[in-house]
């Protein structure tokens, strides 16, 4: 997010989601001001949609983040969730032609076999933006 604060002419964010923390997502949507906006659990759905900015739509449900990762307008996925929960985005990421940034190596361990034979299906690339995903990349070419 701070890369696209300083550089708000290079970049346009579309999308945006969070598991739960509503106070932080909507804090960012009125920042970004994306289109879509996605949490998988929302307390009060109707009091977070009120507060986000004009033209943003609110989608709620486990399924949100993966709806994020296909939108057509948008060129670069960036999927920095916790757990297996960052393994759904990313195998859409890649059947979309999504250029992925990813800072979550758990995708890759639990998809293990599955992802590396999209990836090669897909002609697609995996970019790291976690310190132990940039080392293993470094050092044996990336995924």
């Amino acid at each position: 997010m701070q890369v696209v604060a300083k550089h708000p002419d290079m970049f346009k964010i579309e999308a945006l989601t969070a598991h739960s923390n509503a106070e932080l997502l909507i804090k960012q949507a009125n920042q970004f001001k994306p289109s879509f906006v996605g949490l998988v659990i929302a307390n009060d759905p109707e009091k977070i949609k009120a507060q986000l900015p004009a033209g943003a739509e609110l989608f709620v449900g486990k399924d949100c983040v993966e709806k994020a990762a296909m939108l057509d307008n948008t060129d670069t996925v960036l999927i920095a969730t916790v757990g297996f929960s960052g393994l759904p985005p990313l195998m859409k990421s890649i059947t979309c032609g999504k250029r992925i940034a990813l800072a979550n190596k758990e995708s890759i361990v639990c998809g293990g076999n599955i992802v590396m034979s999209a990836l090669k299906e897909y002609n697609q690339k995996i970019f790291p933006i976690d310190s132990e995903h940039s080392a293993i990349f470094s050092v044996h070419g990336g995924c």
